[in-house]
């Protein structure tokens, strides 16, 4: 709860910077494929798709509870099948339709037909994420039912058979990553963690009082990008600031990126381009929360968008970018919307109103 605190903090400075339109103008190429993400348009949480030039708005849950609702980690709770078949979502449908309590898994078509529960257990099911062939997905459970909220992370089939606990007693973990080839997989517990596929050779990657989380692989599997929360030891400007770092797989080489990045602004949500060769982020540095790239060894820092834009992804190609934007909404309130850019941030313009939470999922197939 604390970190979707922290986004929500950041939209509120991001809206003191203006949210305008202005500049705001077509990309130069229509960018194919689909986009999926979370809208209340319904008044409850539904996982809609629309197609990247803006047409083709579809309800695919359609259902009266909430599906795909991000859980209390403020992780995205839904996902993609690596050949854009099905999609990996989580629902309290099977529960009071209120409360997140006793959340599952389940899947979907990717036109939202054959909806199927894949979990049936007490406790609450998030962050289901998709193995790189398809064949399994990883997820996060609380070991226990409620009131014990500790976490750990699970595999199961496809079509939800086989579910085994993948970390040993006694430890705990969040935001599973698969590796690009599969056989591992990056989560955090407090720190950054690999363990393979079957569950051996658990290896813990960095060492530190600090809150590191949300691990993200390079395309190749060598390093692994993640977000930290750290105190900021300015005298006059205490706090907790988020920052981002970049690990080698074996643990070596830790670096905190961009360079020059400073302790007292928010840096967050790293996303390497398919070419390797950026790292798409955002910061509060300057005119509140935007997106911003980099190269990946953190030099030649620039922001890319100035009206209030964060949670941004790339298209398979990396041609374009996706991104959750804020916009006014009427009665002085901020509401959050889907927008698509170039690749270098140029060429900004809005696909849907609506937009519930900051995660948002491309069609995988470039």
């Amino acid at each position: 709860m604390v970190r979707a605190l922290v986004i929500l903090l950041l939209a509120f400075g991001a809206a003191l910077s203006g949210c305008g339109e202005g500049q705001r103008t077509e990309p130069t190429v229509a960018a194919g494929g689909k986009i999926a993400f979370v809208s209340e348009r319904d008044d409850n949480s539904e996982i809609y798709v629309i197609n990247a030039d803006g047409s083709g708005l579809t309800n695919l849950t359609n259902h009266p509870s909430n599906d795909g609702k991000e859980g209390f980690n403020a992780e995205a709770n839904f996902a993609w099948s690596p050949d854009g078949k099905r999609i990996a979502f989580v629902s309290d449908r099977d529960d009071d339709g209120v409360s997140w309590i006793n959340s599952e898994i389940y899947v979907m078509n990717a036109d939202g037909t054959d909806q199927t529960r894949l979990t049936t257990t007490e406790a609450i099911e998030s962050h289901p994420r998709w193995s790189p062939d398809g064949k399994r997905v990883a997820y996060v459970s609380t070991i226990q039912p409620p009131p014990d909220y500790d976490q750990t992370i699970y595999i199961m089939n496809a079509d939800g058979s086989g579910r085994a606990r993948l970390l040993p007693e006694g430890q705990s973990g969040n935001y599973p990553a698969w590796s690009p080839h599969g056989s591992q997989l990056a989560f955090e517990n407090g720190d950054i963690f690999v363990v393979n596929a079957d569950g051996s050779g658990l290896e813990k990657l960095t060492n530190t009082d600090d809150d590191y989380f949300a691990p993200s692989w390079s395309p190749d599997g060598s390093r692994i990008a993640f977000d930290s929360y750290r105190d900021s030891t300015i005298q006059d400007k205490p706090g907790v600031y988020q920052q981002i770092f970049v690990v080698n797989l074996d643990g070596a080489d830790q670096i905190h990126i961009p360079k020059g990045a400073k302790e007292d602004d928010y840096y967050a949500s790293p996303r390497w381009s398919p070419d390797r060769e950026r790292i798409l982020f955002f910061s509060d540095e300057g005119l509140g929360a935007n997106l911003h790239l980099m190269n990946i060894d953190g030099s030649d820092n620039s922001r890319i968008t100035d009206t209030g834009m964060f949670a941004g992804e790339w298209s398979p190609q990396g041609d374009h970018i996706a991104a959750f934007g804020l916009e006014a909404s009427g009665q002085g309130m901020l509401g959050g919307a889907l927008y698509i850019m170039d690749g270098d941030g140029s060429h900004q313009t809005k696909l849907t109103s609506d937009v519930a939470e900051p995660h948002i999922a491309w069609f995988p197939i470039p």
